[in-house]
Formats: structure tokens, C-alpha cells, sequence
């Protein structure tokens, strides 16, 4: 009774001490559990500024959020998400000043590997996304998993480990396009490919893996890989990191291995960017912060992707607490990894392939 009670005086107090708080207020369209409290903290107070985070599932959300008119100060999209905001051009965002950011160089500091992702947007459609938005994480997909389970001979094979249902425990990752991009790799075709006929390829692949029983997984991927629910999970580069660094402090035994398919892997940035009706002055304060040195390396310890910053990832690479984890800050973009870039039809016919497979329920 007593825990309780104390829960609900928790529950009232916190709303009561929010409304008491009289500071101007940054709000930050995000995904949740991205940015580090120690690195929001630092921003309130050296600021005298409230953040406020309102949290999306994915870029698709996001991007209805945006378009419903709500207005925000800054908002965080995904490189194809970013790139959809700036082809429609329907006035949400603003190109970066980057007179007004100070702590952080885009010609000099950007993040050996992160550089070249950024040209290839660049020169294959003649669009430089860092005219809207500043670099904040990036990273890849790759497969985690139980190296006391899985067999070296079944990691070499790549995507196709999701399709061992019958011998392991497998996870897919809740989200069309990386599922998809899984198949429509292995199959030899582009993650961007519009064509209907590759994409229906890629569905029956998955296919024959989901018919052997698969999960999907999400936030869940924290807990279900460290209890061994899962034998093998899609996992993003940062979240893999985090885990493995979690069960090396913790003392557990550290049974996970990562590996990046050679058929090719989706190598993706997200960015902050400025909503045009925001408060802009707030917006480049946070950008001063988040992106300079101290900022992005606190905000590194907290949250394990890949800083933009040069400096701040070969700090990651120094402090990783094992090889394993070292190799997760160390992406290089290789001949069959590629980006995701917006086509309506591709993004058409990859939802309705999902949505086949009886994923979103």
C-alpha cells in the first residue's frame, strides 16, 4: 500500500511541478529515447530553457505529425524522410543558416564514412541534404545475435539467417522498408527499387521466413536480446552498441555477435532540422549545443550511434569496451550498401507488401 500511495503522489507531483515551470519551452519532434537526459539537461540549464519532446514510431508518423500543422521547433527525419520534406515543398522546413552555427564545421568536422554518404545523396540527385538539416546520428542494420546458438556457416549466409525460423529464434525489425530491404538484397535487387515485380520477390522471400514463425521487434529489442528471447534479431548499428555495452557493465556474458550482410546493408542519416514557423533563435541554440564538442559527446555516452562529429566518434572507437562494440563506430560504406531515398511508388508498393504479410496488425 505504501509503494502505492508514493506512486500516486509521484504521478501527481510531476504534472503539478511542469505546470509551475514558467521557462520558454524548445519543442523537438523525435523518436523516443534518442537523445541523452544528461545532454538536456546541460542545454535547460546553461539556456533557461525547457525542452520537450514529442516522440514518434517511425518517419512515416513523423511525417504525418508535421503535415497535420502542429509546429515545432526543430524536427529529427531520417535522410529519405528529410528528403520528401524538401521534393514536396510544402513550406515545413527552412534551409539551415549555417552562419548561425558556430560550434561545429560541416567542411571539416563531419565523421570519416559520414562525408561520403553525403555525397552520394548529393551526386546522384544533385541534392545536398546538409542545406536543411544538420547531421545528428547515423549508422546501419545489420543482424545480432547469439554466438552460443547461431553457427558461423549459417552467419555467413547473410539475410537469409531471418529465414531460419525452423532452427533458431528469429526477430524481424518492426519496419516495412528495412524488412524489405532484407529481401531485396538478397535477391540481388536495389532497397530502392520501384519495381513491383522485384518488390513482390522480396515479399515472398520474407515470406518463407515468416511461415517458420518470426517475431518483430522495436524498443522490446533491449530486453528480448539480453534474455535470449531471440536467437537472432534485425538490429540498427546504435542499439547493438548499447546492448552489448550494457551487459559488459552489468558483468552478464557477453554472447552477442553483429554481422553486416556482404549482399548489402541500408546506411542511414538523421538530421535536425528547422520548422519554418519555430522559434528559430531556440532552434540554433540547441543546434550550437547538440552539435558542438561537448554536446555531442555527452551525448554519446548516453545514446550509442554514431556521433557526425569526427573527433567524438574516434572517441567511441577508443572507449568501446569491447572489439565487437568498437566495430559497430567503424561503418564504411562498401560497393552494395546503399540509402534510402523517397520515391512515392517504391514507398506505395513496399507498404502494401507489408501490410500483405499481416506485419501491422
Amino acid at each position: 500500500m505504501k509503494k502505492i500511495m508514493l506512486l500516486i503522489l509521484v504521478l501527481l507531483i510531476i504534472p503539478s511541478a511542469v505546470a509551475c515551470d514558467k521557462r520558454p519551452v524548445l519543442t523537438i519532434l523525435a523518436p523516443g529515447e534518442y537523445m541523452s537526459d544528461s545532454t538536456i539537461e546541460a542545454f535547460e540549464k546553461a539556456n533557461d530553457i525547457r525542452v520537450r519532446i514529442d516522440e514518434f514510431a517511425s518517419n512515416e508518423e513523423a511525417l504525418t505529425f508535421i503535415k497535420s500543422g502542429k509546429v515545432y521547433d526543430l524536427i529529427m527525419p531520417s535522410d529519405y524522410a528529410l528528403e520528401q520534406l524538401i521534393v514536396e515543398n510544402q513550406g515545413y522546413i527552412e534551409k539551415l543558416d549555417w552562419t548561425k552555427i558556430t560550434t561545429f564545421n560541416k567542411e571539416t568536422d563531419l565523421a570519416d564514412g559520414l562525408d561520403d554518404l553525403l555525397r552520394k545523396i548529393e551526386t546522384e540527385s544533385n541534392l545536398d541534404l546538409l542545406d536543411y538539416g544538420a547531421p545528428y546520428f547515423w549508422g546501419s542494420v545489420g543482424l545480432l545475435y547469439n554466438k552460443d546458438v547461431v553457427s558461423a556457416e549459417d552467419v555467413a549466409t547473410g539475410w537469409d539467417l531471418l529465414r531460419k525460423g525452423d532452427k533458431y529464434n528469429v526477430a524481424f525489425y518492426d519496419s516495412s522498408r528495412d524488412a524489405l530491404m532484407a529481401g531485396l538484397v538478397a535477391l540481388g535487387y536495389s532497397m530502392n527499387s520501384n519495381v513491383e515485380a522485384e518488390i513482390n520477390a522480396a515479399e515472398q522471400w520474407i515470406k518463407v521466413g515468416t511461415d517458420k514463425g518470426v517475431g518483430y521487434i522495436t524498443d522490446n529489442i533491449f530486453d528480448d536480446i539480453p534474455n535470449r528471447t531471440y536467437d537472432i534479431a534485425m538490429a540498427y548499428t546504435g542499439d547493438a552498441a548499447e546492448i552489448m555495452n550494457q551487459m559488459i557493465e552489468e558483468e552478464e556474458d557477453l554472447h552477442l555477435g553483429f554481422s553486416v550482410s556482404t549482399e548489402g546493408t541500408n546506411i542511414w542519416v538523421d538530421f535536425l532540422v528547422v520548422h519554418s514557423k519555430g522559434n528559430k533563435e531556440f532552434a540554433y541554440k540547441f543546434l550550437n549545443h547538440i552539435l558542438s564538442y561537448n554536446g555531442a559527446k555527452k551525448n554519446t555516452d548516453g545514446v550509442f550511434y554514431i556521433s557526425p562529429r569526427e573527433d567524438v566518434r574516434l572517441e567511441q572507437v577508443q572507449d568501446a569496451k569491447s572489439n565487437d562494440i568498437k566495430a559497430l563506430f567503424e561503418i564504411k560504406f562498401r560497393p552494395n550498401d546503399d540509402i534510402f531515398r523517397f520515391d512515392p511508388v517504391s514507398k506505395e508498393l513496399i507498404d502494401n507488401a507489408w501490410n500483405r504479410l499481416g506485419v501491422n496488425r
